[in-house]
């Protein structure tokens, strides 16, 4: 008997909708789980730690109740990402910059980042912030491409330093 390979579609249905208070605490987890998914190997361990101790539950509530506008996506009643967004900063003359863009680990892969992107996107075109900008460490390949693949192009870069370390920022735009 000759078995077919069959191919798994995964498809997961999804919602972006704007942060509330009552996120913090996943919002949080979502955090520390994706950077250290997203930069264990890029950042040294006790920076990575460092930064990851800023941002917890009460940091989120905090940025909740600021003008920050922060959003996240949801399947079914999990919180799976969440972006940050706002008016573009710095010397770049583009209208809207998504600030920090995000998944859990696990739900990678299934849609949900292009579905908070074009969520963000959505949100910056009805106040009228014309134009994208995103920064992303240059040694994170998996933001570099999901940018690229939606049509982002290397506009800039830049040098940060974290703890001892200087790591090389590229800022992607779309006009």
């Amino acid at each position: 008997m000759r078995y077919r390979k069959c191919m798994l579609m995964l498809s997961v249905q999804g919602r972006v909708r704007a942060a509330c208070e009552d996120d913090s605490e996943r919002l949080a987890q979502v955090f520390r789980l994706s950077w250290l998914h997203a930069y264990r190997a890029i950042i040294p361990a006790q920076d990575l730690d460092f930064l990851l101790g800023k941002r917890r539950g009460s940091w989120w509530k905090r940025a909740l109740h600021s003008n920050r506008k922060i959003v996240v996506v949801e399947t079914g009643d999990v919180v799976a990402g969440y972006a940050i967004f706002g008016p573009a900063r710095g010397s770049i003359t583009l209208g809207g910059e998504i600030f920090e863009l995000y998944l859990s680990p696990e739900h990678l892969g299934h849609g949900l980042g292009e579905l908070l992107f074009e969520g963000c996107r959505a949100r910056m075109d009805t106040q009228g912030l014309d134009g994208l900008i995103v920064w992303a460490l240059s040694e994170n390949d998996k933001a570099i491409e999901f940018y690229c693949r939606r049509g982002g192009r290397v506009c800039d870069r830049r040098w940060e330093r974290v703890g001892k370390m200087a790591l090389l920022k590229l800022a992607l735009c779309w006009d």
